[in-house]
């Protein structure tokens, strides 16, 4: 492995040196002046989110950092008992968060048990029981997982997920999953299309230009991503850094779907040269680019092939 799953040895700091850890990587990736370099760290952990799509970003960074070819992650009970494998002596373990779940109040979404460092006055209602507390996720823990190359045993299944293989049954799950979310989908015949890209979002409506099926999937993607990361309005897209950072977040989104069901992403072109963020706004980039793609891919995954 090329990553190094030794980094949270110590135990005394590692939920704060998970922390450090993260937030300097993604600060180092934003510090590098050179194009080349810069798209390419970011694309490995695009690869990594591609396999973990369901994870958060900073676990997807955690996994990426320690075992950046991981494909398949569980911890080492359910590796025995869910799919009776054991995990081989001497492996390290790769450290992710896990949440933990608590009473928060109803009013404020603080959780209980700091509920009084707060200005809510929730608490000193009357006839106020411990059940009107909602139960969310309170904070984080570091827990430990294995990667399937760790472990031995039974094989698992191979799970097809949608189209590897079949780029036209994904094209059709693509717009069926538009159509579901309301969002209109027209493809346009190239001696028709009079456009300078190959595709447009506006509102909810998707229009892209007809070429070879892979092709115009990956860009009904990208354009779909535009919508559901909510880039679009009636006057189409923003402007200056906004519509560069929206690029960046829509294409993040289509090579992580791209990349889950087949489809060859290696054209893909991230733009990060142009898109200046400090790390606060470049995390909230990180985590709509998680959400979205894990949506779309939660998505196709149960549409029936057509």
């Amino acid at each position: 492995m090329s990553g190094d799953n030794t980094l949270f040895s110590d135990s005394d700091d590692r939920y704060s040196d998970m922390k450090i850890e993260v937030e300097s990587s993604i600060e180092e990736l934003l510090q590098l002046t050179e194009e080349a370099k810069r798209s390419e760290k970011f694309k490995e952990w695009l690869d990594v989110q591609s396999k973990f799509h369901n994870y958060s970003y900073r676990n997807s960074w955690l996994i990426k950092l320690q075992c950046p070819e991981a494909t398949k992650v569980a911890g080492y009970r359910q590796w025995q008992e869910k799919f009776d494998r054991h995990v081989k002596e001497g492996e390290s373990a790769i450290w992710i968060w896990a949440p933990l779940e608590g009473k928060i109040c109803p009013e404020c979404g603080t959780p209980k048990y700091k509920h009084d460092l707060t200005n809510c006055e929730y608490f000193e209602e009357e006839d106020v029981d411990e059940d009107d507390w909602d139960q969310g996720i309170v904070g984080f823990k570091p827990v430990l997982v294995f990667d399937i190359s760790q472990t031995e045993g039974e094989e698992l299944p191979v799970l097809d997920t949608s189209a590897q293989g079949e780029i036209n049954g994904l094209l059709k799950k693509v717009k069926r999953l538009a159509e579901e979310k309301d969002i209109n989908v027209e493809i346009v015949e190239e001696d028709e299309w009079n456009r300078g890209s190959d595709g447009f979002a506006k509102d909810r409506e998707v229009t892209v230009k007809k070429q070879d099926i892979p092709t115009t999937t990956s860009v009904l993607i990208h354009e779909l991503s535009h919508v559901l990361a909510g880039h679009t309005s009636d006057n189409g897209f923003s402007s200056g850094i906004d519509r560069m950072k929206e690029e960046v977040e829509a294409e993040s989104i289509a090579y992580i779907v791209g990349e889950r069901f087949g489809l060859d992403m290696s054209n893909s072109s991230f733009y990060l040269a142009s898109y200046k963020a400090d790390r606060e706004a470049f995390e909230a980039s990180l985590k709509k680019i998680t959400d979205v793609s894990s949506e779309i891919i939660e998505g196709l995954e149960v549409i029936e092939d057509a």
